[in-house]
This record gives structure tokens, C-alpha cells and sequence, in this order.
């Protein structure tokens, strides 16, 4: 699937992985050149969706929640982000997913990255895209 950066935004991968695992995988992918900085939440020795590690994020991409979008396929991600005061784009890769039934609901659902920028383009005041990194098999 092609990426495109996010319009005007700063993009982020934010992963529970390590930094250098996330690099080699970005790397490889030709993807690198779209992202400004790896965050791992590896530092702080906690992993999502503890809201901690968020805010973790948000210190080092010198945000705030609220001009900050977390886009991720995990429920569990999209839900971490919320309760840190993010907005959140959950990528719900197939319609038999559902999302965790915790009374939050995503700032955003969309069916895959294609559609994301598309949407985004109303919300041209953001100024921080993030993109939570999974190591997942794609879906068809």
C-alpha cells in the first residue's frame, strides 16, 4: 500500500516496540522517509495502553493531546490515546472487528491508510499525525 506523509503534519511511529526494531522495519519498507522520529515507549518501561506511555509520546513530539491523532488498527491503542486526551483514527481492517467496549468511541473509524489523508483534510489546524506502529500481517 503506498503512504503518503500527512499532508502538512509531523508524523511519528509510537510503538511498544524498540526504537531500532521499528527503524529496520521502516527501512525496509521505504517507509523511513515519511516519519520524523521513532517513539518507543522501551524508556519508560511500560507499554500501551497504559495512558502514561502517551503522554510519554507527547513530551517527546512536544504536543498536545488535543492537535495530536493516533492512527492505529489496535483497539486497545485507539482507546490508550482517548483517555490521554488524543484524538484517535481506528483502521478497522475487516467488518467483523470490533472495537473494545469501554463507552469510548474513536475520533474516527475508517477502513484503511488510503482513506485517512482524504479525511484528514478538514482538520488542517492539526499539526502532529501519529501513527501507532504494529507488527501485524496485512489483511486483504
Amino acid at each position: 500500500m503506498p503512504v503518503q506523509p500527512c499532508l502538512h503534519l509531523q508524523m511519528y511511529a509510537f510503538s511498544n516496540e524498540t526504537a531500532e526494531s521499528v527503524d529496520a522495519v521502516l527501512f525496509h519498507a521505504g517507509l523511513k522517509k515519511f516519519f520524523l522520529d521513532i517513539v518507543s515507549v522501551d524508556e519508560v518501561k511500560s507499554f500501551k495502553p497504559n495512558p502514561g506511555v502517551y503522554g510519554y509520546f507527547l513530551r517527546k513530539a512536544s504536543a498536545s493531546g488535543d492537535s495530536s491523532w493516533l492512527v492505529s488498527s489496535n483497539p486497545f491503542d485507539v482507546l490508550g490515546a482517548l483517555s490521554a486526551g488524543m484524538k484517535a483514527v481506528w483502521i478497522k481492517r475487516r467488518s467483523d472487528m470490533l472495537n473494545d467496549p469501554w463507552g469510548m468511541a474513536p475520533t474516527m473509524t475508517l477502513k484503511g491508510m488510503d482513506y485517512f489523508a482524504h479525511q484528514l483534510t478538514g482538520v488542517q489546524q492539526e499539526n502532529v499525525c501519529v501513527l501507532s506502529f504494529v507488527w501485524e500481517d496485512p489483511i486483504e
